[in-house]
Formats: structure tokens, sequence, C-alpha cells
């Protein structure tokens, strides 16, 4: 019986990984895509950031899942609503006016971050939880750091505008 119990954890685990990893490429695509289409240096140079972060966080993940995978666990789930909803909020964001994407993708990272730290809460498997503990904090700190540099640069613009 505890045996089954913990198979039925595992399982759950790798369903919630599925998702995050559903989640992570879905940021790193919109974000490298955002890079291409950048026009200033600062925003190529922080939404690559983001990308690269995002998909070391999909690669880890990815990872884990090979490594705790039984041999009745398939990669071709249903994505889950939240992940749909993700994929949408970086589709829509991508929609809007060139000057007005990078402020929108960065809320829509911020998102992802909290979900993200949502989904790894509901982990159960400790090993599962501190290997994926690291990736999630270098991408909080990514966010903050691109959001800090890009206020720098807007207040550093307001300043030489006004002068």
């Amino acid at each position: 019986m505890l045996r089954f119990y913990r198979r039925g954890k595992l399982a759950i685990d790798v369903r919630i990984l599925q998702d995050m990893v559903s989640i992570c490429y879905d940021g790193m695509m919109a974000n490298f895509d955002f890079c291409r289409k950048a026009t200033n240096t600062l925003d190529k140079q922080v939404f690559r950031r983001l990308g690269d972060v995002f998909q070391l966080y999909c690669e880890t993940i990815w990872d884990m899942i090979e490594k705790h995978k039984s041999p009745n666990t398939t990669h071709h789930q249903a994505a889950s609503a939240l992940s749909g909803s993700v994929g949408d909020a970086y589709w829509q964001s991508q929609q809007m006016p060139l000057a007005q994407q990078p402020q929108r993708l960065i809320q829509v990272n911020q998102y992802v971050a909290r979900q993200l730290e949502k989904l790894l809460q509901q982990v159960n498997t400790k090993s599962l939880m501190k290997a994926l503990t690291k990736p999630l904090s270098q991408l909080k700190v990514q966010l903050d750091n691109a959001q800090r540099q890009r206020l720098a640069a807007q207040r550093e613009n307001l300043t030489t505008v006004v002068s």
C-alpha cells in the first residue's frame, strides 16, 4: 500500500512538472521572440537573459521528468488551464504595439514566476522541490534585475530630455 501511495504522489508530481515545462517553454519563446524584435540594446540584453533563464529552468524540469518518470508515464497529456492561460497571456503581449510590449512582457513574466512558485509548492517529492527551487530563484532575480535596469534607463532618458 505504501509503494502505491508513493507512485501516486510521483505521478501527480510529474503532471505538475509537465505543466511547469509548458509554462517555461512559453516564457522562453516569448522572451526570445521579443529579444529579436527589440530595437534598443538594453531590451535585447534583458529579454535574452530572461529567455536564457526560462530555458535553463525548462531543461532542469525536463531532466527531473526524465529522471523520475515511470514506464507508464506519457508526455502527451492535455495541458492544464493554467498553462493555456499563460500561453494566451504571452500571445496577447506579443500582439500589443512594440512600445508597450516590454512592460507587458515583464508583467506576464512576473505572473508566471508566481504561478511557477505555486506549482512548485504542490510538488510532494522533496528531491524535486530542492532541485527546482534554485532555478526559480534565479528567474525571480533576473526579473527583478530586468525591471530595475529598465526603470533606470527610463529615468536616465527623462533626465536627458529635461536637461
